[in-house]
């Protein structure tokens, strides 16, 4: 099973990933960093060959294990901040449809992780995170829910990150994980 896991930077999808690790069996963990900073070709064929990577890693070594794969951001994360950041439209790059058509069919999820704008906020002010402006936090959080509302086609869930849907997750997906 992939498990997708995206969200605004700071809205808690590094302890929900951290958490489901620990609760599913026979589960990997990628966390995406790589943070192109603009729209140059070469920039955006490095992103597109990591996102590749992480899929062969998927269909090589995880799925013949029956395992789970959980990612910390994925190609939903160039979907969603590549317009507001590098100024150019990842929609209109068929590589991404496909990707999502491939992960379409194999057994997934997709989670958006939210938190409050507040929330947000505070965690950006102490983690130091410096990479998304302040200003940009409601622009990438609607973002995210045009990504679900009009361009997903995953299997998806937008929770907080809590012990309850850990626990509503892990319940959920059994069958599957």
């Amino acid at each position: 099973m992939i498990i997708i896991v995206e969200g605004v930077d700071c809205g808690g999808k590094g302890w929900m990933a951290e958490r489901l690790l620990k609760r599913i069996p026979n589960c990997y963990y990628i966390k995406h960093g790589n943070r192109p900073m603009d729209s140059s070709e070469g920039e955006i064929a490095k992103l597109q060959a990591s996102y590749k990577t992480m899929l062969k890693t998927y269909y090589q070594a995880i799925q013949p294990m029956g395992g789970t794969l959980i990612m910390d951001r994925f190609y939903q994360s160039e979907l969603v901040y590549g317009s507001m950041i590098r100024g150019y439209d990842p929609y209109s790059d068929g590589f991404y449809k496909e990707l999502e058509s491939r992960v379409r069919h194999e057994p997934h999820l997709y989670l958006e992780i939210f938190a409050e704008e507040g929330d947000i906020l505070k965690r950006m002010e102490i983690k130091g995170e410096d990479y998304l402006k302040q200003e940009m936090v409601p622009k990438i959080m609607k973002g995210y829910l045009d990504y679900k509302a009009n361009h997903c086609t995953l299997n998806s869930l937008r929770v907080r990150s809590s012990e309850a849907n850990v626990n509503g997750i892990v319940e959920k997906y059994a069958s599957t994980i």
